[in-house]
């Protein structure tokens, strides 16, 4: 399962507190952006302790917004205060982690709620 460790594995100079913000920031946007029946999908293969940005998320949205790329990598970026550049590798790292530890049919109903240039910060499905 996905947690705050197995993104700092794949970034090993961040520490445990921005893993937790960059990961929390992530989810939190994504929760805003697919259907809250997939981010309840989503909470009962994920660690508890991720559950609170999704909440957040779906509380915020109430249904699934369409986000373009741009606009879902300018939400990231404000809630951490980073530039898109930045913005864009923490979501690299997090949708990476996520693809590799997901069931592979719980990441690919999430990649069917993402338009496909979401494909470029990560959301595709494993490779073979």
């Amino acid at each position: 399962m996905p947690t705050r460790s197995s993104l700092r594995s794949r970034r090993a100079q961040v520490s445990s507190e921005v893993a937790r913000r960059i990961t929390d920031a992530v989810l939190e946007t994504l929760a805003e952006r697919i259907s809250g029946g997939e981010v309840y999908d989503l909470q009962a293969v994920l660690p508890i302790a991720l559950h609170a940005p999704l909440d957040r998320g779906v509380a915020r949205s109430r249904q699934a917004r369409r986000l373009s790329l741009e606009e879902f990598l300018e939400r990231i970026g404000t809630r951490l205060g980073v530039t898109s550049l930045q913005a864009r590798r923490h979501v690299e790292a997090v949708f990476g982690a996520l693809r590799d530890t997901l069931p592979a049919e719980e990441w690919l109903d999430v990649l069917a709620e993402l338009p496909g240039e979401y494909a470029s910060v990560g959301a595709r499905p494993r490779s073979s």
